[in-house]
């Protein structure tokens, strides 16, 4: 008898949970099609060629044949589209969801009336949400061995690694603004096009930033405009560059001027800026008489690090189109390529008072440059971000 009772206790859990696993499977779809119905009223485009629903009776598993995703808004548009999407759901723990976009995608977007495409590939590109109330709490996303191209590359960017977490507040943590975001990125041996890679070479050994965003933030590449229009900033908790002979790293405020060039205002620590503004000098980026007079500029300021090697510490700013390294103007900067901005034209006699009576360098410029600010990030802390690998994923 008492063999029976185990037996259909047993039965009576296996039924029961698969009628739990069906009946989440149709939340879950039903759940799909409210999220894209509400990002559709929001003006956002969603779509996809087929859905699947497996992985009982284990994890759910949904699988979106081409996941199409893109927003237009005023003077521009931007679309993303993956190979496909599968998205894990552990029955046992709904907050947690996996997603796996496949080893390729393409992205498009249009800044000024001209058209920009790329076309992502990677071993792997896999994201880990953490949901809270049915918000988005933290994301990590992971990608290796990734390769860009693109219309406006000559040659591909390739990354041996990229991660992003994220991590929202809204009103946790009260350290922080409400509703603000942290995030944390970090690319490893990057490998830029020659149009980008400079006067420093192609690789990029590390890149990382460890930042803040206050509220709002944009939500698209076409709300940039408006995001900067609106006060928009980033505070750089940290970064890192290590790029050739240079190795800076800081803190500090970065936001856009009205023709879309770099806004900072930083506290660094410079390591290599003597070789630095030797590889900038001879690619014809800074004159040979401002040069020399740089590097005995900042070897005045500078400290040893008790290694023996020059460390400057001095404060890095950008304004006008120009980068500062403490008094010393170095470099112009070229305006970021984001879709709303003003065109140089009108946007350069707008300024132009302000540039003459508030730049330090407005008698002698440098050539301009075309690739000079570089984002850096500093990884997320360990165990802020879950595990990206699914079971049955692991390579």
């Amino acid at each position: 008898m008492r063999y029976v009772l185990l037996i259909a206790a047993l039965a009576a859990g296996i039924a029961g949970y698969t009628i739990y696993w069906h009946v989440l499977a149709g939340r879950m779809d039903a759940a799909t099609e409210r999220w894209i119905a509400d990002r559709e009223a929001e003006g956002y485009a969603v779509s996809y060629s087929s859905r699947d629903t497996t992985g009982f009776p284990g994890r759910l598993v949904l699988t979106f044949g081409k996941p199409h995703f893109g927003r237009t808004g005023e003077g521009g548009h931007w679309e993303s589209e993956a190979e496909r999407l599968t998205v894990y759901i552990q029955p046992w723990d709904l907050g947690h969801v996996i997603l796996d976009f496949g080893h390729t995608g393409d992205i498009a977007w249009t800044a000024n009336g001209r058209r920009h495409d790329a076309h992502v590939s990677a071993n792997r590109m896999l994201a880990s949400l953490i949901l809270s109330g049915g918000k988005l709490e933290r994301l990590a996303a992971d990608g290796s061995g990734v390769t860009i191209a693109g219309t406006d590359l000559s040659r591909p960017l390739t990354a041996g690694r990229l991660q992003l977490h994220e991590r929202a507040n809204r009103g946790e943590d009260r350290s922080r603004p409400p509703d603000s975001l942290d995030l944390a990125v970090q690319a490893d041996a990057l490998q830029v096009p020659p149009e980008y890679a400079g006067p420093l070479g192609d690789t990029i050994a590390s890149l990382d930033v460890n930042a803040m965003l206050p509220a709002p933030q944009p939500r698209g590449v076409d709300q940039i405009a408006a995001w900067r229009d609106d006060g928009g900033s980033i505070e750089l908790n940290s970064f890192l560059v290590k790029w050739g002979p240079l190795d800076v790293r800081g803190s500090g405020t970065l936001a856009l001027d009205n023709e879309m060039r770099p806004l900072a205002a930083m506290a660094t620590e410079i390591r290599g800026f003597a070789p630095t503004v030797d590889a900038l000098a001879s690619a014809g980026r800074i004159r040979a008489n401002d040069a020399r007079t740089a590097k005995i500029a900042l070897g005045l300021l500078s400290q040893s690090d008790g290694n023996g090697a020059a460390v400057l510490k001095v404060p890095v700013s950008a304004q006008d189109g120009r980068l500062y390294v403490g008094p010393v103007p170095l470099l112009r900067l070229a305006p970021l390529p984001f879709p709303n901005a003003v065109p140089p034209a009108a946007a350069s006699s707008a300024s132009s008072s302000s540039a003459s009576s508030t730049s330090p360098a407005s008698a002698s410029q440098p050539p301009v440059s075309q690739s000079e600010a570089v984002p850096s990030l500093l990884p997320a802390p360990s165990g802020q971000s879950p595990a990206l690998t699914p079971p049955g994923l692991r390579q």
